[in-house]
């Protein structure tokens, strides 16, 4: 294993994440309190990027302060540009504009960073689309353009499994000297995943493998994003619970098919002047407000004549829901796509991502995994959940302890995949 200390960022579509491991033995964190991320969501920064050009020179600008750029003479928003650097429909002059951008986000994102921060070897979460060899050399390129140090064993690694070690862990990070085999030289520091796992989980893989007798116990993670849906999926076997550490195979993909494209469709549906009202204000103000109106709640704008444009009332709130609906079912349909392309069953599941966030999604989804037969669904919006895991038996929780696991799960659900990425496992 090389790289003791890591920063790993989850370049997301609307919201990039940043992980950070120091040590063997520690647990991975998500880096929060950063100037570039709003101030009720500072672990996450906006990717979007604004160039600004005026007589005297120009700038480019990321996070909150792109994304509160207006469109006008001398200034260009770049929104959806991880589409370019990763979708196979996009022409190379795209991906050549796309990589421009990526680079001045990532030289700029490298300029706001504490020092400490800044100097650590840097990794980055990539869709798994086709083998994702070219991505993962664009990306290399971009860091070194960008002036990071890129880390020495996995430059990149893909957004399917490290969202699935992320929550399947909660970042923890533990490592162990194999101790069986006659080494020469010394045996090598190698990961230790019975430590590594979530024990309420643990438990459960235990339970079914050990007592039920099952052959295997199969977890899926699907993470639904802006850009892409993501399906990790590990494998875990008996003989992992013996002494010696077992790595799960994980299969994984990703599929595009991302809430941007849910919102494209519901602005499609909108009328002409709750559209414009849509399209005129700065990028930032359309992604705090649409999960309020994807939960069914109206939402207003500033008319670009004057005035005030209120969405999601009346007929327009019935097209919305339906629109959701449709988009939730098209997951599922991935999600069928996928776990057809498996060998083994599904016994867990778990949801993740923005779109795990909108409740219609999440509840029509999660319907559909009890009418599958899934035996357990980690649910991470449960509110049940942190003091279930915690109590283990006793009837005496640290309600300290509750309210912080309950905010660790809600961060997990965005955080998951740039924590992830830190892990041993990658080393």
């Amino acid at each position: 294993m090389q790289g003791r200390d890591v920063l790993t960022v989850d370049l997301g579509s609307s919201y990039t994440k940043i992980g950070r491991r120091e040590g063997w033995n520690a647990n991975a964190i998500l880096v929060r309190d950063l100037p570039l991320a709003p101030r009720d969501v500072t672990f996450c920064i906006p990717s979007v990027v604004a160039h600004i050009e005026r007589p005297k020179g120009e700038r480019w600008l990321i996070g909150v302060e792109a994304a509160s750029q207006l469109r006008g003479p001398g200034v260009t928003i770049y929104e959806n540009w991880k589409r370019g650097l990763f979708s196979a429909a996009a022409s190379a002059a795209d991906q050549k504009e796309s990589a421009r951008v990526a680079v001045q986000f990532f030289l700029t994102l490298r300029e706001h960073l504490p020092e400490d921060l800044a100097e650590l070897p840097i990794r980055v979460c990539i869709p798994k689309l086709g083998n994702g060899d070219e991505t993962q050399r664009l990306l290399t390129n971009i860091l070194c353009d960008a002036g990071w140090q890129v880390a020495t064993k996995r430059p990149t690694v893909f957004e399917p499994e490290a969202n699935a070690l992320g929550i399947l862990s909660r970042g923890r990070n533990r490592t162990w000297r194999p101790r069986y085999l006659d080494f020469t030289g010394g045996p090598e520091r190698a990961p230790y995943l019975p430590s590594m796992l979530e024990p309420s989980l643990s438990s459960v893989l235990r339970r079914a493998t050990l007592r039920e007798k099952f052959e295997y116990y199969g977890v899926l993670v699907t993470d639904i994003g802006a850009f892409t849906t993501d399906f990790g999926y590990a494998r875990f076997e008996p003989s992992f619970f013996s002494d010696d550490w077992n790595q799960p195979p994980i299969s994984q993909r990703s599929s595009e098919l991302g809430i941007r494209e849910l919102d494209d469709e519901v602005l499609q549906r909108l009328d002409s002047a709750s559209r414009e009202a849509v399209q005129s204000a700065p990028s930032g103000e359309w992604d705090r407000l649409k999960t309020q109106l994807y939960k069914g709640e109206s939402i207003a704008f500033a008319g670009p004549k004057g005035g005030t444009v209120i969405i999601g009332e009346g007929k327009a709130a019935r097209t919305i829901k339906g629109t959701v609906a449709g988009f939730a079912d098209r997951v599922w349909q991935t999600r069928q796509e996928f776990s057809m392309s498996l060998k083994d069953s599904i016994h867990a599941e778990v949801l993740t991502g923005g779109g795990a966030m909108i409740p219609l999604i999440r509840q029509n989804l999660m319907k559909r995994m009890k009418t599958e037969g899934v035996n357990m669904i980690y649910d991470l919006f449960d509110k049940d959940e942190p003091r279930r895991a915690l109590a283990d038996g006793d009837a005496d929780v640290d309600e300290r302890a509750v309210e912080e696991r309950a905010r660790e799960n809600i961060e997990l659900v965005r955080g998951g995949c740039a924590v992830g990425g830190c892990s041993v496992f990658f080393e």
